[in-house]
């Protein structure tokens, strides 16, 4: 994990000195398109990288040289491979962490009501007119749905 910490950072440091030079004239547009190209770069090189390491297990280089170089690939590209998915679950985790905080602290104040229930304009375990729970996804016996079949008068049953 740490060198997935270096390798983000190298990175970020790498693109961020030849980025400085857009963002001092005060080129937003460039600089943004910069951003992207270096983005852009930096994953086709690891799919270059990706596909010479596939191609290297199939070739069984045998050279010292060559097995140190592989290492070494491998190394960046499974270390820039979990520092993308570190980002993206910390990202996943701050989103949610607001909305699992006012969960906890609805339940905290108010066992009995849940706020999803008023969310969603549903009250649970809702009985229709013939005693069975509504359920929006159930067919009746013969494969038709309940909610927009008509009898055979053309008459809606409900």
């Amino acid at each position: 994990a740490l060198s997935a910490f270096i390798v983000i950072f190298l990175a970020v440091v790498e693109s961020a000195i030849p980025l400085y030079v857009l963002w001092a004239l005060n080129w937003k547009k460039a600089l943004a398109v910069g951003i992207l190209m270096k983005h852009f770069v930096f994953e086709i090189c690891l799919f270059w990288a990706e596909c010479i390491l596939k191609c290297s297990v199939k070739c069984h280089l045998q050279s010292c040289i060559l097995k140190t170089m592989r290492r070494a690939l491998m190394l960046w590209v499974h270390s820039s491979r979990m520092a993308r998915d570190i980002l993206t679950s910390s990202l996943i985790l701050a989103m949610l962490s607001p909305l699992v905080a006012l969960n906890w602290l609805n339940e905290k104040l108010c066992p009995g009501c849940s706020l999803h229930q008023l969310l969603i304009y549903r009250a649970p375990n809702v009985q229709n007119d013939d005693g069975r729970e509504d359920e929006d996804d159930e067919d009746d016996e013969d494969g038709s749905s309940e909610s927009g079949s008509g009898g055979e008068d053309g008459s809606r049953t409900r």
